[in-house]
């Protein structure tokens, strides 16, 4: 096993995201077990995802951001504890939970990853409407705003989607869904919270946030 220092207290839940926009847990110690299931390795901004065991609510995203520059491979199983906080890159745009001030164990030992959610045509539908109450209540199924808020660090496939636009610096693309055209097979994404709730991007080697 490998770790890193920093040694907080914890309460062992796995309730994290909560179904909402900011996590229930905020500003609390928490022990987790997860599954690294993507790793951001820049400089500036060293980080990965995990994907914690599911709860059964479609509402609720299972995957959390972990801040951390000492970064385990994809599919490692680690054991993390350290504070939940909330990070917002801009003004008025939503903000992303992720984990600090941590403590971390991983086993070298490579698991498969979870099955990424299908969203769009023969998937979950993706809303039509942004926002239609200014962020006053969450609601997935309604919103587009809180359908992708509920899938934050999430794994997730579209096969029906086109893309629309230039690649971003950041490896982000905007797509459209419902397309029927050529297919080149499914590609998966991990949603980014913050922004156009439409901005999602293929990520076959690291996440888009």
């Amino acid at each position: 096993m490998a770790s890193c220092s920093a040694v907080p207290q914890s309460d062992g839940s796995q309730s994290v995201q909560g179904a909402g926009h900011i996590s229930p847990q905020r500003g609390r110690y928490l022990e987790l077990v997860g599954t690294v299931t993507a790793i951001d390795k820049r400089e500036r901004s060293p980080r990965f995802w995990i994907a914690l065991p599911e709860d059964g609510d479609p509402r609720t995203s299972d995957g959390l951001r972990i801040d951390l520059p000492i970064q385990p491979q994809v599919g490692a199983r680690v054991e993390l504890s350290g504070m939940v906080r909330e990070a917002r890159a801009r003004e008025g745009e939503l903000s992303v939970t992720h984990m600090s001030e941590l403590r971390v164990k991983w086993n070298r030992d490579v698991v498969p990853l979870p099955e990424p959610v299908e969203i769009g045509p023969g998937g979950r539908p993706v809303p039509r409407v942004a926002d239609d109450d200014a962020m006053a209540s969450f609601d997935p199924d309604g919103d587009a705003l809180d359908y992708f808020e509920s899938l934050e660090g999430m794994r997730v496939r579209a096969t029906s989607s086109q893309v629309v636009g230039p690649t971003t610096r950041f490896g982000e693309v905007v797509v459209e869904f419902g397309y029927s055209g050529p297919s080149q097979g499914p590609a998966p994404f991990v949603p980014r919270p913050p922004g156009d709730p439409l901005r999602r991007g293929p990520t076959p080697a690291r996440p888009i946030y």
